[in-house]
């Protein structure tokens, strides 16, 4: 389960990303992402009615959290991130999940690899 200090739980915090944040978006799954200046990385997770009845839109949730996980320590600036699962999330497995996930991640630039590799590239070509 995802540490209880890692994920949204108020409206009004939800409410501050969808103002606020930058949004992507990919077949499964729309990311809503607000960068602060300190403290941890956060996550809130939608399932609405569109995607299924409450037992699907609480296995998209698990396994959403699931996928969260192992980017945990990979993000390298704190945030606060809403995953809201679209309707073709219903009807898919995990793995898909998780390469959506990582996906946008990386599109909104909130992994650490993308932002080392970024750095290392400046510091090759400074080089040449």
């Amino acid at each position: 389960m995802l540490p209880e200090e890692h994920r949204l739980r108020k409206n009004s915090e939800f409410q501050c990303v969808f103002r606020r944040g930058r949004s992507f978006a990919s077949e499964y799954l729309a990311l809503h992402v607000m960068k602060r200046q300190e403290g941890i990385c956060r996550f809130g997770f939608v399932a609405s009615r569109k995607v299924g009845g409450a037992v699907t839109r609480n296995r998209i949730k698990r396994r959403l959290r699931e996928a969260v996980k192992p980017f945990l320590h990979q993000i390298h600036q704190p945030a606060d991130i809403v995953l809201i699962a679209r309707k073709a999330a219903g009807c898919t497995d995990y793995a898909h999940l998780h390469a959506s996930l990582e996906q946008l991640l990386r599109r909104a630039g909130m992994l650490l690899n993308d932002h080392e590799s970024a750095g290392t590239e400046t510091k090759q070509h400074s080089l040449s």
